[in-house]
């Protein structure tokens, strides 16, 4: 019985001292200043929510659409919407999605290119040019080393007609090279650069003057996009994947 009167003293000295903050307990104290039915917001957690506050809202205008939020989070929890299956694979989606697009931010920024003005230069004399080119198809990484069910389609259109990404492959192709395999829906595709041509001078229509600026950023992103592709190819490598 003394040991347990000793143990009881021990407990309510130390739950004293914790409160009156000799001992930290490492619990956030803050007190109420908000409570919507049974949810309840500290004032640490008001002021945290209130930092992303949009700078076209008051901080009343703030607090009221903080409440009606709550209002009818609690309304759908009511109803069990929670529980509902597509309102899981909804959560599911979300939450995938953030994560990958976190990851990829991430791993894009640690990625530093240069644009040398000699690719500027050739994107600038390109878009006076219409191309033609081949694209070959191979169903598969094994089809495209054996040169096997390959599937070509000629293109011919002016370099400003083209997708961003096929110009920028065609910045580092002179008239007979071929690019490097690129993966597309599945497929492995080769572009092969036939011929250029200066393209025709439509009378009375203004050239518009070219942007060094946005064609230096188009190229670093798509510089880019590309060691982000080589990134991925490596982890596909590395993976142990069935199908």
């Amino acid at each position: 019985m003394k040991y347990l009167y000793t143990i009881v003293v021990i407990v309510v000295l130390f739950s004293g001292l914790a409160a009156y903050g000799i001992f930290d307990t490492g619990v956030e104290i803050s007190e109420p200043v908000l409570s919507v039915n049974d949810r309840i917001f500290s004032r640490a957690e008001l002021d945290r929510l209130l930092a992303d506050e949009p700078p076209d809202m008051t901080r009343e205008e703030f607090v009221q659409a903080l409440i009606e939020k709550q209002l009818l989070i609690q309304e759908a929890v009511r109803q069990q919407i929670n529980s509902e299956e597509s309102f899981r694979r909804s959560v599911q989606n979300f939450y995938e999605q953030s994560l990958v697009k976190i990851l990829l931010d991430r791993k894009l920024a640690t990625f530093v290119v240069d644009v040398t003005t000699e690719e500027v230069a050739r994107y600038e004399s390109l878009t006076a040019k219409t191309v033609s080119l081949t694209k070959m198809v191979y169903p598969s990484l094994a089809d495209l080393r054996n040169r096997t069910s390959e599937q070509t389609r000629k293109i011919e259109a002016d370099f400003l007609n083209l997708s961003d990404d096929l110009k920028f492959i065609l910045l580092g192709l002179e008239p007979g090279d071929s690019s490097d395999p690129v993966r597309s829906q599945g497929n492995m595709v080769i572009y092969r650069l036939d011929s250029l041509t200066d393209r025709p001078v439509v009378a009375g229509m203004p050239e518009k003057a070219f942007d060094v600026k946005r064609v230096s950023l188009f190229i670093r992103d798509k510089k880019r996009t590309q060691l982000l592709g080589q990134w991925m190819d490596s982890i596909r490598e590395t993976a142990d994947i069935w199908r």
